[in-house]
């Protein structure tokens, strides 16, 4: 019996310390990418970032989306969420990644959770909502001190800095 309790605490207390979050998992995979885009090519400050290219698996709708602030006004996030049966949301992180496979969310990951606060990526963005098809989902990434920040290529770069971080 003895044996048998020490075997599930051990198993316990290693699954815990090797536990990677869905946040670190994005951290390591954008940082991947990172460090081959440098090893090539002349500009280690801004790329674009493919998500096509580097999720590993299958998907075909990426949404982000943002509900710290109340989005009863905001008929999209709403909407998303309704459909997705996300109404209590807030409760799981206010900022969401989420990766869809015929309309059904597949992968999720909570953009706030992260095991080292000093480094990781981040989207900086003022949009609550973003929604892109598998072929449509390029971003900007940007190197900003020991911080990769992803930002929508269709808005003006903001350093991280202007952010108040």
């Amino acid at each position: 019996m003895k044996k048998i309790l020490f075997f599930i605490a051990t198993t316990l207390i290693c699954s815990c310390t090797l536990y990677e979050s869905e946040k670190d998992q994005l951290d390591n995979i954008v940082d991947k990418y990172w460090e081959e885009w440098k090893a090539v090519n002349r500009d280690t400050t801004c790329c674009v970032l493919d998500f096509d290219s580097i999720m590993p698996f299958e998907w075909d709708t990426l949404v982000y989306f943002y509900c710290l602030y109340p989005y009863e006004d905001k008929e999209e996030v709403k909407e998303y969420m309704r459909i997705h049966n996300l109404e209590d949301q807030r409760k799981y992180g206010p900022e969401r990644l989420h990766f869809l496979k015929d309309g059904k969310i597949i992968h999720s990951v909570c953009l706030f959770m992260a095991s080292d606060w000093a480094k990781g990526v981040y989207f900086c963005t003022d949009k609550e909502f973003i929604k892109r098809g598998r072929k449509d989902a390029k971003f900007h990434l940007i190197r900003d001190d020991k911080f990769l920040v992803i930002r929508d290529m269709t808005e003006e770069f903001v350093p991280m800095r202007s952010y108040s971080f």
